[in-house]
């Protein structure tokens, strides 16, 4: 079992209210700990447990952006004064601690359990917080708590792809640029959010020749629509030349242009007006067009004929 002290001890501290022994002393951060770890080894009854402390800043993140971290509030002065109860309370339950100069809690139990899985030795990380996902594989997994220090949860690999979809190797992007909301002074990362739901709803639609199908059947609504018109609506491209996103066409008149403009916005169908350079009309069909607008326009625009055929 490998314990990150650091992330217990701030979520103990956060997640329980401030309480104190009889001198008065503040120790609601050294008590979540406690019963974090304690109910892992309850749960779990590990043959090892060692734990893993922060040690002086980690000069090779600073020295890659040395912004790193600069959003973060400082350590309160009563959570920092629990640090050295926690190291006691390790000692007197027999737990190592293992920490670098250096290098953060993080970084050392990452090496720990590369180790253990390349020695075959199956590895629980308990941690406050979820940067441990990125480590899960076959032999790792990873105990953090659910809400406040009470309830907890294991992530698997399965857990963790129920979860987020993801895999626990592509955690490492997900976590550093999206999760934290760049509070931790990473780059924003909404951009980022935003790829993530499109490809999510590209992956829902079929993937990409999913779409490709449904694009093609949005443009042949118009198309043939255009088509068997009898000339009323006349298409700018030759039909080898044509696109699936947008279709210009012109009808008899810039009279009837300018009612047909005016009649499909009254239908909530918008900016169908053709470019200056083109004039006409001209339906915008990309993704976020549904089929099912297209099949509105096709019926408005045979409507339209009818009436003014």
């Amino acid at each position: 079992m490998l314990i990150d002290g650091p992330s217990l001890v701030y979520r103990g501290y956060f997640a329980l209210p401030p309480l104190t022994t009889s001198d008065g002393t503040l120790v609601n951060a050294a008590f979540g700990f406690l019963q974090i770890v304690l109910r892992g080894m309850q749960d779990l009854k590990p043959d090892y447990a060692i734990v893993t402390f922060d040690l002086g800043k980690p000069q090779f993140r600073f020295t890659a952006y040395p912004a790193y971290k600069a959003g973060r509030p400082s350590m309160p002065d009563d959570l920092r004064a629990q640090f050295p109860v926690v190291r006691d309370l390790c000692q007197m339950m027999g737990m190592p601690i293992r920490e670098l100069s250096g290098y953060e809690a993080d970084d050392v139990i990452g090496s720990l359990a590369q180790r253990a899985t390349a020695a075959d030795v199956d590895t629980m990380i308990v941690s406050g917080d979820l940067d441990g996902l990125q480590l899960v594989n076959d032999h790792v997994r990873l105990l953090t708590t659910r809400m406040g220090v009470a309830a907890t949860v294991i992530y698997d690999i399965g857990k963790v792809n129920e979860r987020y979809g993801l895999r626990p190797d592509q955690m490492l992007d997900y976590k550093a640029l999206a999760a934290s909301g760049s509070l931790h002074n990473t780059p924003p990362a909404f951009a980022i959010y935003m790829v993530g739901l499109v490809f999510q709803w590209i992956k829902k639609n079929g993937g990409l020749q999913g779409i490709a199908r449904t694009n093609r059947s949005k443009a042949d609504l118009i198309y043939n629509t255009i088509d068997q018109s009898g000339g009323f609506y006349r298409g700018h491209a030759q039909p080898e030349a044509r696109s699936v996103m947008n279709i210009p066409f012109r009808l008899p008149s810039e009279e009837l242009e300018a009612t047909f403009a005016s009649e499909s916005k009254k239908c909530g169908l918008i900016g169908l007006k053709g470019h200056r350079s083109v004039g006409g009309m001209r339906a915008s069909i990309y993704n976020a067009m549904t089929l099912e607008g297209c099949q509105e326009l096709a019926n408005f625009m045979k409507d339209f004929q009818k009436k003014n055929g």
